[in-house]
């Protein structure tokens, strides 16, 4: 790998072995160099060879790792990982499956975190709906109360005509 290349996001931990999430942590707390190019992170490949970890590891994941497109970038990486096919037999044996479990592990966990994502992003949209519907009802009691004061006034400008009309 060429020194001073930015790889983006996704194939920096596909490389690194890091999870997306752990590496935004990072990028959020500036503990890895990055950059942004239209729109997407570049991560310096220098900071591969220090911070190969190997592996997600399920303690990548916390409670901080909430966003909207989290859940899209994991949902994309599995089908780009799918439509990539099967993967290559690196160990030299020929027709056995050696790989397979721990692919099998590594979906599981990947599921798993899926799973949490869409429930930690339901319980978001949930609460931002409660928060929604509580200004609506204000703003509700707000337009109520000011169409009471109109109604007042109007009747007030009736009076007050009905005293100039016998005046005159």
């Amino acid at each position: 790998m060429q020194p001073n290349q930015w790889l983006p996001l996704t194939e920096y931990a596909l490389r690194s072995g890091m999870s997306i999430s752990t590496l935004r942590r990072k990028i959020k707390s500036n503990t890895i160099d990055f950059k942004m190019e239209e729109g997407r992170y570049l991560i310096r490949s220098d900071e591969l060879t220090e911070n190969a970890q190997g592996g997600y590891h399920s303690s990548d994941y916390t409670e901080e790792d909430e966003g909207d497109d989290q859940l899209e970038d994991s949902v994309m990486d599995t089908f780009s990982a799918a439509r990539s096919g099967p993967p290559k037999n690196t160990s030299g044996i020929t027709g056995n499956n050696f790989g397979v479990p721990s692919e099998i592990m590594q979906l599981r966990q990947e599921m798993q975190r899926i799973r949490e994502d869409a429930s930690t992003t339901q319980e978001q949209d949930s609460l931002k709906l409660r928060a929604l519907d509580a200004r609506v009802s204000g703003l509700a009691k707000k337009l109520d109360l000011f169409a009471e004061q109109f109604a007042e006034l109007k009747m007030l400008v009736k009076l007050f005509e009905e005293k100039l009309d016998r005046r005159a």
